[in-house]
């Protein structure tokens, strides 16, 4: 894809204030001085918003997402990412998906951000297995000593594979690109109009992505696994069940 040169410097500012956050480097200093050096003077001048956030209606999003305003949720925000960078220990304290209250020593590995969800999560381990915990249900959090990494061993979360034909109507490709556009993904072109494409995901996410392949419709079809297909097909057998005991009543 071609981009004209000046949105391509504003993706280049862009790529550079990212790599210097994620090297726990960027101040405002660092970041006024990468857009005076990348992009251009007027991109500091201080204009009047032309849209605000409540003007925006999303009807793909959940409306739960995390609490970002949340002083506690930002201070152990900012703990798991110094743990990220010192590659330090954490305690957490937490409540499960039951309401009971945990407490885990762990290794943080990486981060993941679901834009469905709007949420956070965050992929631990130990000596013993491995953890996935919501960012939101942490209640409180530390820094421990440092860790050895031949003590803990990268977690090995297995991915699954999912196949689908696409028929490229209505941008039917564009948007499923788009929608699945965090997943790892194979393309292969089969005909003018029509296109395989594999999608890589972690078990744990299978529902919701069943949910959101459906969405699409007759334009998105299941080769595979046979298991999603089952899936797919109970759905829509207790979807047209209720269609029919609907119309039974009228």
């Amino acid at each position: 894809m071609m981009f004209h040169e000046i949105y391509g410097s504003y993706f280049n500012v862009t790529a550079a204030v990212l790599k210097e956050a994620v090297l726990g480097k960027l101040t405002d200093e660092k970041m006024t001085e990468l857009i005076m050096e990348k992009a251009f003077s007027e991109s500091l001048v201080t204009v009047p918003a032309l849209f605000t956030p409540d003007m925006f209606v999303w009807f793909d999003q959940y409306c739960d997402g995390d609490p970002y305003e949340s002083q506690a949720y930002i201070g152990n925000f900012r703990t798991v990412l110094n743990a990220f960078r010192q590659k330090r220990l954490l305690r957490i304290n937490f409540t499960g998906h039951r309401g009971k209250s945990h407490s885990w020593v762990c290794v943080p590995y990486w981060l993941e951000y679901s834009l469905k969800d709007d949420k956070f999560r965050m992929i631990t381990t130990s000596p013993r297995n491995v953890m996935t915990i919501n960012l939101a249900r942490i209640e409180t959090c530390s820094l421990l000593e440092p860790y050895s990494e031949d003590g803990y061993k990268p977690p090995v979360l297995q991915k699954e594979a999912l196949v689908l034909e696409v028929q490229d109507e209505r941008n039917a490709l564009e948007r499923v690109m788009l929608h699945f556009s965090h997943l790892q993904k194979e393309t292969e072109r089969i005909e003018a109009d029509r296109y395989r494409l594999t999608l890589y995901y972690d078990k744990d996410d299978e529902t919701e992505l069943l949910i959101r392949v459906m969405s699409f419709g007759p334009l998105v079809k299941v080769l595979s696994p046979n298991g999603f297909i089952a899936q797919i097909k109970e759905r829509l057998q207790k979807q047209k069940t209720l269609i029919e005991k609907n119309c039974e009543f009228k």
